[in-house]
């Protein structure tokens, strides 16, 4: 009875002290759903990445130019499953410096790989200067599953592939309501906003310069899933698969989505999109300013390849010496909805462009 007793005592001191890490590791709260941590700093922002199913919301700005190379919240073996809310203040000075020569390189961004249930919202990180490989977002590395929503970034990336100013990858994610001014400088499956995507992005806009060599787009790089509401402006410069908007859609759905600004590559440049491929389906969409390509180069897509343009239509101006079209530069099985002459009839709202 004696020994029940001691265990039993002692397990409600175990309970306790851990209670009082906790409380101490934050500000309050108790990680729970109705209970989040409260995060006020730096450090207290360090410590989820030891309580990755709990629940936080940030209660004041917080600065991190103390830590000059940030690991990221969350790996690919441990996942952030829990919920951020940022609570409309500032993240600024993220910084972080990761080799470049790993055969596959970190996940990195302020969370690195994020799963479940997970959902990540009203974050502002101002100021991010990351250099790393692959898989890099300023807030998300990785999206296997989960929620990004209103959250925005600037700053600056440099890294080789699946780039993205909010996320490097989007797995099966939802990615709404965001938006980033971000320059961006990689090698491979390169966006302002997205880097690789396969899930949804819905509502969200992206400016500032992306550079690349292959599957460059000022809002996604290489697109397998849906993206819908969305808007990019500035400068898209890429080799090969160049878009102002998407530079590669493969069996994706784009709509009711524009691009204004300047997209100059060599072959598959395009105003929106520079290949719409294997059955992507673009809808209501506009592109304009500027095209630059050697081949392939087309004022809303560079390249065709049998699938589906629809109530679409570009006010580009577009230079280019073979295979290049003021709408398509090549098109193979297309079909458009519309000629350009009705679709600029068509009411455009004032406020976002989307028709």
């Amino acid at each position: 009875m004696c020994r029940r007793r001691f265990l039993f005592i002692c397990i409600l001191i175990a309970v306790s002290l851990l209670s009082f890490s906790n409380s101490l590791d934050f500000a309050g709260g108790s990680g729970s759903k109705d209970d989040p941590f409260l995060v006020s700093n730096s450090d207290q922002l360090h410590n989820i990445r030891n309580y990755l199913d709990k629940h936080y919301k940030q209660i004041c700005d917080i600065d991190l130019s103390t830590y000059e190379d940030w690991d990221p919240i969350g790996s690919n073996t441990s996942q952030f499953v829990g919920t951020y809310n940022g609570n409309g203040y500032k993240i600024t000075h993220l910084q972080m410096n990761k080799p470049t020569d790993k055969p596959k390189g970190d996940i990195v961004g302020l969370f690195g790989y994020i799963s479940g249930n997970s959902k990540i919202e009203n974050v502002c990180l101002e100021n991010v200067s990351i250099s790393a490989r692959a898989d890099v977002g300023g807030l998300v590395g990785y999206v296997y599953s989960g929620t990004i929503n209103n959250c925005s970034v600037s700053g600056n990336i440099v890294a080789d592939n699946n780039v993205g100013g909010l996320v490097g990858g989007n797995f099966t994610g939802i990615i709404e309501l965001n938006r980033t001014d971000v320059t961006i400088q990689g090698k491979s499956h390169i966006g302002g906003l997205v880097g690789h995507n396969r899930g949804k992005i819905i509502n969200n806009c992206a400016s500032g310069d992306v550079q690349s060599d292959i599957y460059t787009g000022g809002l996604v790089g290489y697109n397998r899933g849906e993206i819908e509401n969305c808007f990019s402006t500035g400068k898209v410069k890429g080799e090969n698969f160049s878009g102002g908007l998407v530079g590669y859609n493969v069996g994706g759905i784009i709509k009711n989505c524009y691009f204004i600004g300047e997209v100059t590559g060599v072959s598959k440049i395009g105003g929106l999109v520079g290949e719409n491929s294997l059955g992507g389906i673009i809808e209501n969409c506009y592109s304009a300013g500027n095209v630059s390509g050697i081949t392939y180069t087309g004022g809303l897509v560079g390249n065709n390849n049998s699938s589906k343009i629809e109530n679409s239509f570009t006010c580009a101006n577009t230079i280019g010496n073979n295979l290049v079209g003021e709408f398509v530069g090549v098109g193979s099985k297309a079909e458009l909805g519309k000629t350009e002459p009705e679709l600029m009839t068509k009411k455009i709202h004032s406020k976002t462009g989307i028709f």
